[in-house]
């Protein structure tokens, strides 16, 4: 499910649209998203921040509705400068994150959502990721750790 080609590194970003611009841009060209997402992914991420903050590094799990996904994956960005998310239990609260999970599923997506959450909650994964030093370890550790 998670795949090289789906792992964003050593690319800053400005905002976070401007880094859901580019993962969009990405997943739709791998055939993974229908067109829309892009729009669908702000105006979610706008009603319903996704930011949070685990073992002390913040990440963040934008997603949007499943009928924009053509298939199941996980594609994820590890943002050298931290980019401004809003807090998903405090959206009045402005967090830095380094990570961006992109968990995308056309059916089971909750289950989805809180088996990623867990796996991450419950490893040492998120330092090893913010320390890895290209795409290639990301997506190892990825596959090592979430059993993808």
């Amino acid at each position: 499910m998670i795949k090289q080609e789906l792992v964003i590194a050593k690319i800053n970003f400005k905002n976070s649209t401007e880094l859901f611009s580019f993962a969009a841009s990405l997943l739709q060209q791998k055939g993974i998203v229908k067109p829309g997402f892009l729009e669908a992914l702000i105006q979610r991420e706008n009603l319903y921040p996704t930011g949070l903050v685990i073992n002390g590094t913040g990440i963040a799990l934008p997603h949007t509705d499943r009928e924009l996904v053509v298939q199941k994956a996980l594609a994820v960005a590890i943002c050298p400068q931290p980019v401004i998310f809003k807090k998903m239990d405090d959206p009045g609260q402005d967090i830095l994150v380094k990570i961006v999970f992109f968990p995308l599923a056309s059916f089971g997506q909750a289950k989805f959502l809180a088996s990623l959450l867990n796996k991450i909650r419950n490893s040492d994964i998120l330092n090893k990721l913010c320390n890895a030093k290209d795409k290639k370890e990301i997506w190892q550790l990825l596959k090592k750790s979430l059993n993808t």
